[in-house]
Protein backbone atom coordinates (compact mmCIF):
# COMPACT_ATOMS: atom_id res chain seq x y z
CA UNK A 1 0.00 0.00 0.00
CA UNK A 2 1.09 3.29 -0.95
CA UNK A 3 0.56 6.65 0.73
CA UNK A 4 1.30 10.26 -1.20
CA UNK A 5 1.12 13.23 0.60
CA UNK A 6 0.84 16.82 -1.13
CA UNK A 7 1.85 20.18 0.05
CA UNK A 8 2.77 23.55 -1.55
CA UNK A 9 5.85 24.57 -1.68
CA UNK A 10 7.22 26.65 1.19
CA UNK A 11 3.68 26.15 2.89
CA UNK A 12 4.73 22.43 4.94
CA UNK A 13 1.93 21.42 7.05
CA UNK A 14 3.45 19.51 10.18
CA UNK A 15 0.68 18.15 11.48
CA UNK A 16 -0.12 16.77 8.50
CA UNK A 17 3.24 15.61 7.88
CA UNK A 18 3.19 13.77 11.30
CA UNK A 19 -0.45 12.02 10.91
CA UNK A 20 0.87 10.92 7.22
CA UNK A 21 4.35 9.39 8.87
CA UNK A 22 2.24 7.82 11.79
CA UNK A 23 -0.19 6.25 9.09
CA UNK A 24 2.63 4.90 7.33
CA UNK A 25 4.31 3.65 10.81
CA UNK A 26 1.26 1.93 11.76
CA UNK A 27 1.35 -0.02 8.29
CA UNK A 28 4.58 -1.07 8.37
CA UNK A 29 3.97 -2.38 11.93
CA UNK A 30 0.83 -4.17 11.28
CA UNK A 31 2.57 -5.85 8.57
CA UNK A 32 5.62 -6.70 11.21
CA UNK A 33 2.85 -7.57 13.64
CA UNK A 34 1.31 -9.97 10.78
CA UNK A 35 4.50 -12.03 10.57
CA UNK A 36 4.64 -12.60 13.85
CA UNK A 37 1.48 -14.84 13.79
CA UNK A 38 2.08 -18.58 12.14
CA UNK A 39 -0.40 -21.52 12.32
CA UNK A 40 1.83 -25.07 12.14
CA UNK A 41 -0.06 -28.09 10.87
CA UNK A 42 2.35 -31.16 10.11
CA UNK A 43 2.38 -34.19 10.72
CA UNK A 44 4.94 -37.13 11.53
CA UNK A 45 5.22 -41.42 10.53
CA UNK A 46 7.39 -43.25 12.85
CA UNK A 47 7.92 -46.81 12.78
CA UNK A 48 7.37 -47.02 16.35
CA UNK A 49 6.62 -45.07 19.25
CA UNK A 50 9.14 -44.48 22.06
CA UNK A 51 9.08 -41.87 24.04
CA UNK A 52 11.71 -40.34 26.76
CA UNK A 53 13.79 -43.87 26.42
CA UNK A 54 10.45 -46.31 26.73
CA UNK A 55 8.54 -48.14 24.09
CA UNK A 56 5.01 -46.77 24.04
CA UNK A 57 3.92 -48.69 20.98
CA UNK A 58 5.40 -51.42 18.81
CA UNK A 59 3.34 -50.69 15.68
CA UNK A 60 4.32 -47.55 13.29
CA UNK A 61 2.31 -44.30 14.35
CA UNK A 62 0.96 -41.13 12.78
CA UNK A 63 2.13 -38.05 15.00
CA UNK A 64 -0.18 -35.16 13.84
CA UNK A 65 0.79 -31.50 15.10
CA UNK A 66 -1.43 -27.89 15.02
CA UNK A 67 0.31 -24.90 16.99
CA UNK A 68 -0.80 -21.35 16.60
CA UNK A 69 2.10 -19.34 17.17
CA UNK A 70 2.74 -15.45 18.71
CA UNK A 71 6.06 -13.92 19.53
CA UNK A 72 7.08 -16.28 21.88
CA UNK A 73 3.82 -17.44 23.27
CA UNK A 74 2.67 -20.83 21.58
CA UNK A 75 -0.38 -23.21 22.06
CA UNK A 76 -0.98 -26.67 20.46
CA UNK A 77 -2.82 -30.32 19.79
CA UNK A 78 -0.42 -33.11 19.31
CA UNK A 79 -1.36 -36.65 18.68
CA UNK A 80 -0.51 -40.17 17.86
CA UNK A 81 -2.13 -43.38 16.90
CA UNK A 82 -1.16 -46.38 14.94
CA UNK A 83 -2.67 -47.79 12.13
CA UNK A 84 -5.57 -50.18 13.97
CA UNK A 85 -6.29 -47.27 16.80
CA UNK A 86 -5.01 -49.69 19.49
CA UNK A 87 -3.24 -47.18 20.73
CA UNK A 88 -4.45 -43.55 20.93
CA UNK A 89 -2.79 -39.94 22.69
CA UNK A 90 -3.86 -36.63 22.85
CA UNK A 91 -2.06 -34.09 24.44
CA UNK A 92 -2.66 -30.02 24.26
CA UNK A 93 0.15 -27.76 25.48
CA UNK A 94 0.93 -24.28 26.26
CA UNK A 95 3.53 -22.27 26.20
CA UNK A 96 6.40 -19.77 26.06
CA UNK A 97 10.07 -18.67 25.02
CA UNK A 98 12.46 -16.34 25.73
CA UNK A 99 15.81 -15.92 24.28
CA UNK A 100 17.09 -19.61 25.34
CA UNK A 101 14.38 -20.84 28.16
CA UNK A 102 11.03 -21.89 27.38
CA UNK A 103 8.56 -22.80 29.78
CA UNK A 104 5.60 -24.45 29.61
CA UNK A 105 2.32 -27.31 30.73
CA UNK A 106 1.31 -30.77 28.60
CA UNK A 107 -2.27 -31.83 29.00
CA UNK A 108 -1.42 -35.24 28.08
CA UNK A 109 -4.10 -37.76 27.91
CA UNK A 110 -3.58 -41.44 26.53
CA UNK A 111 -5.99 -43.62 28.19
CA UNK A 112 -6.45 -47.54 27.76
CA UNK A 113 -9.93 -47.32 27.34
CA UNK A 114 -11.80 -44.50 25.20
CA UNK A 115 -14.53 -45.90 25.04
CA UNK A 116 -15.97 -44.86 28.34
CA UNK A 117 -15.72 -41.02 27.31
CA UNK A 118 -14.07 -39.70 30.12
CA UNK A 119 -11.91 -36.68 28.51
CA UNK A 120 -13.52 -34.14 30.27
CA UNK A 121 -13.28 -35.69 33.73
CA UNK A 122 -10.72 -33.20 35.44
CA UNK A 123 -11.12 -34.26 39.16
CA UNK A 124 -7.78 -35.28 40.81
CA UNK A 125 -8.95 -38.70 42.18
CA UNK A 126 -10.57 -39.95 38.63
CA UNK A 127 -8.82 -38.18 35.95
CA UNK A 128 -6.85 -39.53 32.94
CA UNK A 129 -5.46 -36.85 32.30
CA UNK A 130 -1.56 -35.76 33.62
CA UNK A 131 -0.74 -32.29 33.75
CA UNK A 132 3.37 -31.76 32.90
CA UNK A 133 5.08 -28.63 33.38
CA UNK A 134 8.42 -28.40 31.91
CA UNK A 135 11.24 -26.02 31.51
CA UNK A 136 13.91 -26.22 28.66
CA UNK A 137 17.19 -24.45 28.07
CA UNK A 138 18.72 -24.35 24.42
CA UNK A 139 22.11 -23.29 23.31
CA UNK A 140 23.85 -21.39 20.86
CA UNK A 141 25.20 -22.38 17.90
CA UNK A 142 28.36 -22.58 19.23
CA UNK A 143 27.29 -25.00 22.01
CA UNK A 144 24.08 -26.46 21.11
CA UNK A 145 23.11 -28.09 23.96
CA UNK A 146 19.53 -29.21 25.30
CA UNK A 147 18.57 -29.28 28.73
CA UNK A 148 14.99 -30.48 29.59
CA UNK A 149 13.81 -30.56 32.97
CA UNK A 150 9.37 -31.75 33.22
CA UNK A 151 7.31 -33.22 36.57
CA UNK A 152 4.04 -34.60 36.73
CA UNK A 153 2.12 -32.43 39.20
CA UNK A 154 -1.57 -33.30 38.67
CA UNK A 155 -3.32 -36.24 37.20
CA UNK A 156 -3.52 -39.46 36.88
CA UNK A 157 -0.17 -40.34 38.15
CA UNK A 158 -0.51 -42.13 41.54
CA UNK A 159 1.11 -44.58 44.12
CA UNK A 160 -0.95 -47.59 44.26
CA UNK A 161 -1.05 -50.77 46.21
CA UNK A 162 0.54 -52.96 44.14
CA UNK A 163 3.70 -50.60 44.67
CA UNK A 164 3.29 -49.91 48.50
CA UNK A 165 1.45 -53.11 49.71
CA UNK A 166 2.30 -52.64 53.36
CA UNK A 167 2.04 -48.68 53.51
CA UNK A 168 -1.45 -47.36 52.54
CA UNK A 169 -1.07 -43.99 53.20
CA UNK A 170 0.71 -43.55 49.94
CA UNK A 171 -2.09 -44.73 47.83
CA UNK A 172 -3.62 -42.18 45.60
CA UNK A 173 -1.10 -39.73 46.52
CA UNK A 174 0.66 -37.92 43.04
CA UNK A 175 4.12 -39.36 42.59
CA UNK A 176 5.70 -35.80 41.13
CA UNK A 177 6.99 -37.66 38.27
CA UNK A 178 10.42 -36.15 37.24
CA UNK A 179 12.26 -36.13 34.36
CA UNK A 180 15.59 -34.89 33.09
CA UNK A 181 16.85 -34.71 29.76
CA UNK A 182 20.27 -33.72 28.02
CA UNK A 183 21.07 -34.00 24.61
CA UNK A 184 24.35 -32.68 22.49
CA UNK A 185 25.05 -32.69 18.88
CA UNK A 186 28.40 -32.72 17.76
CA UNK A 187 30.11 -34.06 14.16
CA UNK A 188 32.82 -37.11 14.35
CA UNK A 189 34.35 -37.40 10.61
CA UNK A 190 31.78 -35.99 9.67
CA UNK A 191 28.96 -37.92 10.61
CA UNK A 192 26.35 -35.83 13.13
CA UNK A 193 25.96 -37.57 15.98
CA UNK A 194 23.43 -36.99 19.29
CA UNK A 195 24.49 -37.75 22.79
CA UNK A 196 21.05 -38.30 24.68
CA UNK A 197 21.13 -38.26 28.34
CA UNK A 198 17.64 -39.50 30.03
CA UNK A 199 16.79 -40.09 33.76
CA UNK A 200 13.81 -40.66 35.31
CA UNK A 201 14.27 -39.95 38.90
CA UNK A 202 11.40 -41.22 40.04
CA UNK A 203 11.96 -44.54 38.92
CA UNK A 204 15.67 -44.12 39.72
CA UNK A 205 17.25 -45.15 36.44
CA UNK A 206 18.84 -43.82 33.82
CA UNK A 207 19.09 -44.32 29.65
CA UNK A 208 22.27 -43.06 27.75
CA UNK A 209 22.43 -43.25 23.87
CA UNK A 210 24.36 -42.64 20.99
CA UNK A 211 21.99 -41.73 18.49
CA UNK A 212 23.00 -41.41 14.61
CA UNK A 213 21.34 -38.23 12.82
CA UNK A 214 20.29 -38.73 9.27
Amino acid sequence: MKTFCFVKRNQVNTAFLILCFSFISSIVLAQEEKKEHSLKVTSDIVSSYIWRGGLVDLNPNIQPTLAYTKGGFEIGAWGSSNLTATYKEFDLYAQYSFKSLTVGVYDCYWPSDWSNKNYFIYKKDNTNHIYEGFLKYTGPDAFPISILATNWFYGDDKYSSVEYPNDSTKWGNNRYSTYFELIYPFLLLRITLMYLLEAHLNKMFMVQDLVLLI
